[in-house]
């Protein structure tokens, strides 16, 4: 099963986004993100059995259940892929960490270099970046932790969440 574990944002946040993609769509060719797949990735898992859903299972369960916020710092075109950056967050750092060490032993292949971000869109196009205001995005919440399986298929890829942790807004 291809697995990862992901952050979401709550629904006032999620507006947020899709309203800054719908400012994109008229500045960039690209196929976007659909609104129930914003997330931010804390840890790809790549295919994995039981074992590794049990451990982000128990994970999940041992973590704080608050929300928090995240700050964007600006908006990026890795290949072919645009994504909103995030800046330097200690609390979403930790959560990789912990979760990296966690699930360590059974993971198949190294953990790549972790750059925290929201992908907006794939198959962009053109490879410049107009000059994009992301004031209108001073801060993000996350209210929502995700064990997720994804499925690769022709359409692209579909999320199913297995192991949901809400948060709660404090």
């Amino acid at each position: 099963m291809r697995l990862f574990v992901a952050a979401y944002l709550d629904k006032e946040s999620i507006k947020k986004v899709m309203h800054f993609q719908q400012v994109l769509k008229k500045k960039i060719n690209a196929k976007f993100v659909k609104e129930d797949q914003l997330h931010i990735t804390l840890l790809f898992l790549g295919n994995q059995d039981s074992k590794t859903i049990h451990n982000v299972e128990s994970w999940l369960e041992q973590i704080s259940k608050e929300s928090f916020t995240i700050s964007l710092e600006n908006v990026n075109i890795f290949r072919d892929t645009l994504v909103l950056t995030l800046k330097p967050h200690s609390y979403l750092e930790s959560l990789h960490l912990s979760l990296k060490q966690s699930v360590n032993e059974f993971l198949k292949k190294p953990i790549r270099f972790y750059t925290p971000h929201i992908t907006l869109a794939r198959k962009v196009k053109d490879k410049k970046l107009v000059s994009l205001d992301i004031k209108s995005l001073p801060y993000l919440r996350v209210n929502e932790l995700a064990l997720v399986k994804s499925t690769l298929e022709k359409t692209g890829a579909k999320h199913e969440k297995i192991k949901r942790l809400p948060l709660i807004n404090h």
